[in-house]
């Protein structure tokens, strides 16, 4: 697959983090893999650069990382994956149009996601259609008055469990619905961060009584941890242990879902973890959501919208990417490249499948410049081969495009974010809705401003109605990386 490996290309804001842990484990690697930029988040956008807000995190089965954005633009469809090359490709979102909540991997590379209502959905990431496979309106006790289903996971025998944050039901293979536990005084109050454990059994965080509970095949309950009075997340890892997000301790913690304890791996303050065996690293706000991968890596969302990737130097994948500096350097005959391992980079810039200019570095981990022996001028996009060669003997390669040009065409421009709003449409029989482009203005010779326009069309008998108004601006910029868009609110006074 070409290639910046996931989680790595992009990892352009890679942060590498030193962190006392157990004998066995001595360094942690944080990795920025997305948010914490101001663009929005659309297909193309680098990950890294885009303004985001999870409100939920899987990861498929090829170890794409997928969110859920919680606000802003797009309306309608907001589940997100992060590519193999560090950049942002809407999947969809949940059935008829309707805002996912929640989306959680199945192992056969599909997502179940659900919405504000009773159903949930089966969102295909290849097709981005997504069909409801199970409706809970019948469920005995369901109303919806938390706001509908907020999550569903499927177990390792292939039953579904879907919450409200009220209650957690049970779904067969014939569509049998039946609640997941008994009620009475020691059933979960406010249940969510629902996870599947081994053998049919599944866990969740009972948010009211401040504990993790463990939910066996039969119902019968059984308390394993503890958390603060703050929205939980859950997640398993590999060896079937529990992966903690808990906001009202600002801390991550491993949990043992046969009751064995648990033990706290990082937190926001600085040394929270020292001595508690695999401190993975400091968190730097709160964290928020988190997942793992079929290969170990941990995900953390955060309280300031960023997805950091956590390992040990252990299980630390090689990767070389192209620093954003790197993209700015290029003209003056060099380029900026961060490797995780020691090793030999080759960096080879390239026009029309032409060379134009080539380096070679012995390089450390980190940040390292290699000299290319020629400045880099044109009107064309560079393409940028960088590869590392490290102890291995296997090879890691980033590809990136550079843009030298010194002005933005305007057709590319308005195709660019034509493109891009046409994600924001959505709707239903009776309504739709969407965002179109209004007058351009170039500001500069690398930006161009646009209005946005937000219109919805209301079809009744009388035949169909369109209300547009303004909702703000694009700024185009031409960057060294390339075009970037850029969406603020404001619009000018009439």
């Amino acid at each position: 697959m070409p290639v910046r490996a996931v989680l790595l290309a992009l990892l352009l804001l890679v942060l590498a983090v030193p962190a006392p842990a157990s004998a066995q484990d001595r360094t942690t690697r944080t990795w920025t893999l997305a948010g914490g930029g101001v663009l929005t988040p659309t297909t193309g956008v680098q990950a890294s650069l885009a303004r985001l807000d999870p409100a939920d995190l899987t990861v498929l089965p090829d170890g794409r990382v997928v969110l859920v954005q919680r606000g802003g633009s797009p309306r309608t469809r907001n589940v997100f994956a992060i590519e193999a090359d560090g950049t942002l490709r809407l999947l969809g979102g949940a059935a008829g149009g309707r805002r996912a909540t929640s989306a959680w991997a199945q192992p056969d590379g599909t997502l179940l996601v659900t919405s504000a209502g009773s159903t949930v959905d089966r969102l295909d990431p290849a097709t981005g259609d997504a069909v409801p496979v199970a409706d809970l309106a019948a469920a005995p006790g369901f109303t919806g008055r938390g706001g509908g289903l907020q999550e569903a996971i499927r177990l390792t025998d292939g039953t579904l469990v879907a919450g409200d944050g009220s209650s957690v039901w049970r779904v067969d293979a014939a569509g049998a619905i039946a609640r997941a536990y008994p009620a009475g005084p020691d059933a979960p109050f406010l249940p969510q961060a629902l996870t599947p454990l081994p053998g049919g059994a599944f866990a969740l965080a009972n948010r009211n009584r401040t504990d993790v509970v463990r939910v066996a095949p039969d119902g019968a309950l059984a308390v394993v941890g503890q958390i603060g009075f703050a929205d939980p997340d859950l997640a398993t890892l590999p060896d079937g242990a529990l992966l903690l997000a808990d906001p009202g301790t600002s801390t991550l913690r491993r949990i043992d879902p046969a009751g064995g304890g648990e033990e706290v791996l990082g937190g926001a303050s600085p040394g929270i973890g020292d001595g508690d065996g695999e401190l993975l690293a400091a968190i730097r706000t709160n964290p928020q959501h988190v997942a793992a991968g079929p290969d170990g890596l941990r995900y953390v969302a955060e309280a300031d919208g960023r997805i950091r990737a956590l390992t040990t130097d252990a299980a630390l994948p090689a990767f070389v990417a192209l620093t954003p500096r790197g993209h700015a350097t290029l003209r003056a005959g060099t380029a900026e490249i961060r490797a995780s391992r020691p090793g030999t980079v080759t960096v080879t810039v390239t026009r029309r499948g032409r060379t134009l200019a080539s380096g070679t570095a012995r390089v450390p981990a980190g940040l390292s410049e290699v000299a290319l022996g020629a400045r880099l001028r044109g009107r064309d996009a560079l393409r940028v081969r960088v590869s590392l060669a490290h102890a291995t003997g296997r090879r890691a390669i980033d590809r990136a495009t550079a843009d030298t040009r010194r002005a933005l065409p305007r057709t590319e421009a308005v195709r660019l974010l034509d493109r891009q709003l046409a994600e924001d449409g959505g709707g239903d029989d009776q309504t739709s809705y969407g965002s179109e482009r209004g007058r351009c203005v170039r500001r500069s010779a690398t930006r161009i401003d646009c209005l946005v326009l937000a219109y919805e069309i209301e079809r009744g008998s009388g035949g169909p109605v369109k209300t547009t108004r303004c909702t703000g601006r694009a700024r185009i910029r031409l960057r060294p990386d390339g075009v970037g868009i850029e969406r603020v609110p404001g619009c000018p006074r009439s």
